[in-house]
């Protein structure tokens, strides 16, 4: 999503009809995870007079007959693109920039819960139940293992020359697919170094297995070396990968930090200071590898590892801020990771808006700064009333501001 101006014009184009099914699906397995403004404006696009008129509408005109703010359509389109609803394209122009929103059908209720992406991030939101219990509403249509699919597709019959350059497969045309952020040809290429033809894996297959890479953040090359473990040769095509021995290696890779993909937001900082590749450690890290390598190498307890998983899950601060909450309590007090002082801090940097190591670090310093001022103050007599009114409170600088991180998280501690 490239945020859009209000006069900047716009287009909605369906590329697949949303039926009652649908609407289903939405109500009971996208809503928990993208939420009821997301969808309002799905619905609001879906329903757009630029749809069918090959007219263009601004997007303040929108906002008027909507009534959502800018602030919330940018929010909205985000989850809508990510969870694959919509996809945004853009020819940027003076005075005014060109929007195509493409919007696409929700996947089917059962292609969802099995989905290696989907179904994990909605079981996390709604539970173990509550998850079964849509399994149970919307069951998977499925055949006997030993058999091997046979159907005869479209390239091999018709044998255009065309096909092959497309890079297309026919599995849920016009369905909202999650965008990945992992390349298919680069997998296709490092299992054909290992000796695995790409050609001998199914469409779902592969497309399984980018999921599963994206999930745990894993690179083409080591999601490739993965696939190798889990392959059997003898199985028919289809059922070659063993998906679960794959989700338990690429569960097991948390452990190893240096095969990650790294996809954060990271701070805004140019220096090469000690303080600075601390900032950029804790923007990559995940929580739970952060606090092990505090530790030594050691596995963190479970009781730690959980209350990692509330403040992320449950208060819902981001990776970064999560470390810089383990890296303060730890200091602070003694080495103790104490729940309630770590759940206090992290939802106070949530209501503060922090996103990066560099946010949660000012905060907590600015936060420092004025207890210390305030237990200075305590010990000064208080001078005589004035009627002159107390002057506001000068801004802290950005150098003023580094010289504080430096105190706290400098080469000094």
């Amino acid at each position: 999503m490239v945020y859009a101006d209000s006069l900047d014009t716009y287009e909605v184009r369906r590329m697949a009809a949303l039926t009652g099914e649908g609407m289903k699906t939405l109500a009971k397995c996208y809503l928990p995870l993208v939420g009821t403004e997301a969808l309002g404006v799905y619905f609001a696009l879906y329903h757009d007079p630029t749809w069918n008129t090959s007219s263009l509408q601004s997007h303040e005109s929108f906002y008027r007959r909507t009534l959502v703010t800018s602030g919330t359509f940018e929010r909205s389109m985000k989850a809508l693109e990510a969870i694959g609803l919509v996809r945004t394209f853009v020819k940027k122009g003076t005075p005014v920039s060109y929007y195509v929103y493409c919007l696409y059908a929700p996947l089917e209720p059962y292609v969802f819960l099995d989905d290696p992406l989907l179904g994990p991030s909605l079981e996390k939101v709604v539970g173990k139940v509550a998850m079964k219990n849509l399994r149970e509403t919307f069951p998977a249509v499925k055949l006997p293992d030993d058999m091997e699919e046979t159907t005869t597709d479209f390239a091999s019959f018709f044998k255009p020359d065309f096909v092959k350059d497309l890079g297309l497969t026919r599995e849920h045309q016009g369905k909202g697919n999650v965008p990945l952020a992992f390349s298919p040809a680069k997998f296709n290429d490092e299992l054909a170094k290992i000796g695995i033809d790409p050609k001998l894996l199914s469409d779902s297959e592969l497309d399984r297995a980018a999921k599963i890479a994206t999930f745990y953040e894993l690179d083409e090359v080591t999601m490739a070396s993965f696939c190798f473990d889990c392959y059997h040769a003898r199985k028919g095509k289809g059922s070659r990968l063993d998906f679960l021995a794959l989700s338990n290696k690429a569960q097991g890779s948390l452990r190893f930090r240096y095969i990650r993909k790294r996809n954060l937001v990271k701070s805004e900082v140019s220096s090469t200071s000690a303080l600075a590749q601390k900032i950029q450690l804790m923007d990559e890290t995940k929580p739970y590898a952060y606090l092990a390598m505090l530790q030594g190498g050691n596995r963190p307890p479970a009781s730690d590892a959980r209350l990692l998983e509330r403040l992320s899950i449950d208060i819902g601060l981001p990776s970064p801020c999560i470390n810089v909450v383990i890296d303060y309590v730890l200091e602070k007090n003694d080495n103790v990771l104490s729940s309630a002082y770590c759940e206090k801090i992290a939802g106070a940097l949530v209501r503060e808006g922090c996103q990066s190591a560099r946010d949660a670090m000012d905060y907590l310093t600015k936060v420092n700064r004025q207890r210390k001022e305030k237990t200075r103050n305590s010990y000064v007599k208080p001078a005589k009333t004035s009627a002159k009114p107390q002057e506001k409170q000068e801004e802290v600088s950005n150098e003023e501001i580094d010289a504080l991180l430096d105190e706290l998280y400098g080469e000094s501690k």
